[in-house]
């Protein structure tokens, strides 16, 4: 791949390796780091619809850079208070926490969690009450976690989701 090459190859190339989401990462890692917690994020200067800056969150708290993928989110949601893929995100962060080191940050990311099934369309309300059963049970609220998983049905869930599914199913008997 050259710059002789057409557009569309580089735009294909761009779309299939999620790059935008990368680049969005790298920039606010390459610009806020390090943050303190409670600092904000301006995303101005980031490249990309709100939904990448969203999933570069998602790719900055699976790295560990918790305070940084908080931010993030918060950023987003501060835009629009609906971006549902900043919400699951944000919510994803009480699956990484303990509630009894950081209860403000697990409070907030159980809201987030809420919000979005409430938000949610009929396709994407499992997949979201699955993690949010998974939040629960990191959490040590079990019968919230089974209350969740018991209205999700395994069998529309992708592989991967089942394989979590199956997971919980037998944490929480």
């Amino acid at each position: 791949f050259d710059w002789s090459d057409p557009p569309e190859g580089g735009l294909a190339l761009v779309e299939q390796f999620d790059l935008r989401v990368s680049i969005a990462a790298g920039q606010i890692k390459q610009i806020f780091d390090p943050l303190e917690p409670g600092e904000t994020v301006d995303l101005s200067g980031i490249g990309g619809s709100l939904e990448d800056v969203a999933r570069a969150g998602a790719l900055l708290s699976q790295l560990g850079d918790i305070v940084l993928a908080q931010a993030t989110f918060d950023a987003v949601l501060a835009n629009d208070p609906q971006q549902l893929v900043a919400l699951v995100g944000k919510g994803q962060l009480a699956r990484q926490l303990s509630k009894a080191e950081h209860p403000e940050i697990v409070a907030r990311s159980m809201q987030a969690l809420d919000d979005a099934v409430l938000l949610a369309s009929p396709d994407e309300e499992p997949v979201i009450r699955l993690y949010r059963s998974d939040a629960w049970a990191a959490q040590g609220d079990f019968d919230a976690a089974l209350e969740d998983l018991q209205v999700v049905d395994r069998d529309a869930l992708s592989p991967d989701l089942q394989a979590l599914y199956d997971q919980l199913a037998a944490v929480l008997g």
